[in-house]
């Protein structure tokens, strides 16, 4: 049975019993509402079997309350920010554009990517900013052929590495392109023209695509 209950904003966390019989989701008594109503911070429980990220129902409840969701699970104490559905965000560079979105991706499946910092779109380009991070803490794949789901597949323009997608298995991948809708596209041949690398993370594990495929819908 999963444990529940909330933060409150000086950090103590108070349990309240689970009122769902259901061995693998919670429901929280409506009385936390009425004893704390603005002190609440966040939201936390236990995954008992060991999922490393948010349900399909926790996701969609998180999403209405608006609020961080703190998990315990396998030892550890993982929290997720209430972040944007990844299908169909405006583009804003710095806020909402594709190391945004891989980024938040990996977030729900319960991994942290490092910060990458902005500058000017063009300059950032030119730089080859967008793998600085990534060499860091993936490790590069040789082929397209060989990719895997959850990888990161990084595209260049003019010779230039400047967008990153994962590449969500078949011929398709979830990316957020220049002045466009973050979306999920097939991996066309102008696509694969462009590849410039493609990155995996040590700790992606295959189960972390539900994760992902929950913000998705039916014909997205």
């Amino acid at each position: 049975m999963e444990k529940c209950g909330v933060v409150l904003r000086n950090g103590l966390e108070i349990e309240y019993p689970n009122l769902s019989n259901e061995m693998s989701e919670f429901i929280l008594d409506p009385q936390v509402w009425l004893d704390f109503d603005e002190e609440i911070a966040a939201i936390f429980h236990t995954h008992p079997n060991g999922e490393p990220f948010l349900s399909t129902a926790d996701r969609i409840s998180q999403v209405q309350l608006g609020l961080p969701w703190v998990l315990y699970t396998n030892g550890e104490r993982k929290v997720f920010e209430p972040v944007p559905r990844l299908i169909g965000r405006d583009f804003k560079y710095g806020e909402a554009d594709c190391y945004a979105l891989v980024k938040d991706a990996y977030h729900l499946a319960g991994i942290e990517l490092p910060v990458l910092q902005r500058g000017d779109i063009d300059d950032d380009a030119e730089q080859e900013r967008i793998t600085e991070e990534l060499v860091k803490v993936f490790t590069r794949v040789d082929d397209i052929s060989n990719a895997e789901i959850g990888d990161v597949v990084v595209t260049a323009l003019d010779g230039k590495a400047c967008h990153m997608a994962i590449y969500i298995g078949g011929d398709k991948f979830l990316h957020h392109a220049h002045n466009q809708m973050s979306l999920r596209e097939r991996l066309s041949e102008g696509w694969l023209k462009r590849i410039h690398s493609i990155w995996r993370h040590p700790d992606w594990i295959e189960e972390c695509y539900e994760a992902l495929e929950q913000d998705f819908g039916d014909g997205n």
